[in-house]
């Protein structure tokens, strides 16, 4: 089943778009069960996205500002973009309700920034694959403080995680417009 998008940026796209489909993490217990995904910006959306087929843009800039894809608010912040469209939706009739709805989101926790998934290449490490030999070394290195050892390495960082994604920033932040403030955690290899 297709439906007709609010906005025209991706008509002469060539691909899967527009689509719904099914998954098992929507459903009516809190709403319509119908959700909208954005492929780029969640591990859910991206699988979904790529198991259907289902175009992948480039709307969103690594400073969180979209890009020419969405000519009209190119160079836009997204946060300064939503009461903008908000508006361009209702004077056009496409506006359904608006509503705020309070959901967590992830904070960096050394700055206290809002972060937001956003697909990138990115090479992973399968620590699955690996992970006798990662048990194997543990057992010759000294950790400090040493409940490391046993706890966040061994349970939580080979037992747990699936993979590590190798680039040189760990996590996106974007910057906070209230104080200009950007910041970014690196992991160097």
């Amino acid at each position: 089943m297709h439906y007709d998008a609010p906005f025209d940026y991706y008509k002469n796209v060539e691909g899967k778009k527009h689509l719904v489909v099914h998954a098992e993490f929507a459903t009516d217990d809190s709403g319509t069960g119908i959700v909208h995904q954005a492929p780029e910006f969640g591990e859910e959306d991206f699988n979904l996205a790529k198991s259907e087929g289902l175009y992948m843009t480039e709307a969103m800039n690594s400073r969180g500002e979209y890009t020419d894809e969405i000519a009209d608010y190119a160079g836009m912040f997204y946060r300064d973009a939503n009461s903008v469209i908000t508006d361009v939706l209702a004077e056009s009739g496409r506006l359904f309700a608006k509503a705020s709805i309070t959901h967590r989101v992830a904070f960096c926790p050394r700055t206290h920034i809002p972060l937001v998934y956003k697909a990138q290449d990115s090479w992973f490490i399968d620590i699955q694959s690996i992970k006798g030999r990662l048990l194997a070394a543990n057992e010759q290195i000294n950790w400090y403080p040493e409940h490391f050892k046993y706890g966040r390495f061994a349970k939580i960082g080979v037992s747990l995680v699936r993979g590590i994604g190798v680039h040189r920033c760990l996590c996106m932040h974007l910057r906070n417009r209230s104080t200009s403030k950007m910041s970014n955690l690196m992991m160097w290899l």
